[in-house]
């Protein structure tokens, strides 16, 4: 792995418009940039920038197009709140897969690489009941990848072990289909009693390991950030919390992993986060003692 592969979303820019966002990132010295492909959400920081894809005029979108021009490579994450893939009510699910379907449409238009998007558990019907409609849906939308040159990367949450993610990764075999590892969401395979204690860390940081080598090949993507260790709390600055990121980085180096390692913060001092994380990364992938961007 090298440096050239690190990345932030622009989930990590809280209370910023997406051109200050975009602005941001360029400023801190990031290869890669991953646009949220929707607008109007937040998180426990603020208003997050981004931009629904799925419906933006060609005109928006070569505008954007240019704005991202200054990143070497770009990704999206797709709606993933208030949206359901898998449910039983057909015009939810219509119009979910509209959106998600644009959002890979648009992304090719920004020159984009992979979007990112969620499986969902569907209401009152076990996993094994939608299995098969989850290995479909999931082959028919990197079939709208493929058309278009983008990778869809299923992230991390649902299924919800280890291995029955790796299984349905590798059950759709598309090769425009592959997993996006959300390294603070394999933190809630860990049993809730466990969660917090020092074996609960262990526990989290060996699935992690097993989650890569299983998914291997398949892994395309991922979210970085970290887990604080007392009330288990996700998308902290990587390095501050229990997640043994040299041995993560070490296990992706082993598997060959060659996707973006992209930040997904959620800290309140939003610019620092983005340098001290961004530092951290490159360290770990063999650049240590690098300046800090201007």
């Amino acid at each position: 792995m090298n440096p050239n592969q690190i990345a932030a979303s622009t989930a990590c820019a809280p209370n910023h418009t997406l051109d200050d966002a975009v602005a941001l990132l360029t400023r801190t010295g990031f290869p890669g940039i991953e646009l949220l492909a929707f607008e109007g959400a937040r998180h426990s920081q603020g208003d997050l920038p981004g931009r629904w894809l799925h419906d933006a005029p060609a005109v928006d979108l070569t505008a954007l197009r240019e704005k991202l021009s200054a990143f070497s490579f770009v990704t999206s994450h797709a709606p993933f709140i208030e949206v359901r893939l898998f449910a039983f009510n057909p015009g939810i699910r219509a119009e979910t897969r509209r959106q998600l379907e644009g959002c890979i449409v648009g992304t090719s238009a920004l020159g984009g690489t992979a979007t990112v998007l969620h499986a969902n558990t569907k209401p009152f019907y076990s996993l094994e009941e939608t299995w098969t409609e989850m290995v479909t849906t999931f082959r028919e939308l990197a079939d709208v990848g493929a058309s278009h040159g983008v990778r869809v990367c299923v992230e991390t949450m649902y299924p919800p072990t280890v291995e029955q993610f790796a299984r349905l990764v590798h059950e759709v075999a598309h090769p425009h289909f592959g997993a996006c590892l959300d390294v603070g969401h394999v933190a809630w395979t860990v049993p809730n009693e466990l969660r917090g204690t020092a074996d609960g860390v262990r526990l989290y940081n060996d699935n992690l390991e097993t989650l890569c080598r299983l998914l291997g090949p398949k892994l395309f993507h991922t979210h970085l950030h970290d887990v604080r260790q007392r009330d288990w709390r996700d998308h902290r600055l990587c390095g501050t919390g229990c997640l043994d990121y040299p041995r993560l980085m070490g296990t992706l180096t082993e598997i060959g992993y060659n996707g973006p390692l992209t930040l997904e913060l959620e800290e309140p001092e939003v610019e620092g986060a983005l340098r001290r994380g961004r530092v951290y990364l490159r360290e770990l992938v063999g650049e240590p003692g690098l300046p800090p961007a201007d």
